[in-house]
């Protein structure tokens, strides 16, 4: 796993980078960070590129000088998918992190893959929801 920082208006974020294949972003939910996918990232990473951050004030990203809305959460998120050196990718978002991640497949311009959601109670059996994604995510490409 590779960390890294990046700027964004008001704040640096903190991302990681994790196995490789095709690019996924992992979008935590609202005060998420990138540790939640910890259990995941195993399974994951042994076929696409993934990709995890603290969103602002959370984890090892420094606060915000700006207030959080969806928007500015879809354009870190953007920022992220770009510094790790992608141009498209699978989008995945928690709960929130789903607003977050259909804002984001909005914005124009902005070249996603695909974009299911989840929800926090999917994590209950962290090693079947891998594997529920990874055929999920694998049919679709």
């Amino acid at each position: 796993m590779h960390t890294h920082t990046v700027a964004v208006p008001g704040c640096n974020l903190h991302y990681t980078v994790s196995g490789s294949g095709a690019p996924l972003l992992l979008i935590p939910a609202l005060g998420g960070e990138a540790w939640w996918y910890h259990k995941l990232l195993p399974v994951l990473a042994t076929h696409f590129t993934v990709i995890t951050y603290d969103q602002r004030g959370c984890g090892q990203s420094a606060p915000s000088a700006f207030p959080s809305c969806v928007s500015t959460q879809s354009h870190d998120a953007l920022s992220v998918l770009q510094a790790a050196g992608e141009e498209a990718a699978h989008v995945v978002g928690l709960s929130s992190g789903g607003a977050i991640a259909l804002d984001l497949a909005r914005q124009a311009g902005t070249p996603l893959v695909t974009f299911p959601g989840h929800h926090l109670s999917s994590f209950h059996d962290a090693e079947a929801w891998s594997q529920r994604l990874l055929a999920h995510l694998q049919a679709l490409a």
